[in-house]
């Protein structure tokens, strides 16, 4: 999958932003299965919600790079 595409609609938008964030603070309600370490550090968190905020503002700057992890 694309890292960020959250919802699997294959583009990363504000929509993948908002799930993530909820999943940082509810994970039992919003789960994810996939794409959802942007950073690539292992980890779910608050760091890889604000990276991929920062990607839909500025996606030049703030470029994806594929996880092998799948996470």
């Amino acid at each position: 999958g694309i890292p960020g595409d959250i919802d699997g609609n294959q583009e990363v938008n504000d929509a993948d932003v908002t799930y993530l964030l909820w999943h940082t603070l509810f994970p039992d309600l919003y789960p994810i299965t996939t794409n959802g370490d942007i950073t690539n550090d292992g980890e779910v968190n608050d760091a890889d919600v604000t990276y991929l905020l920062w990607h839909t503002l500025f996606p030049e700057l703030y470029p994806l790079e594929s996880n092998d992890a799948g996470n």
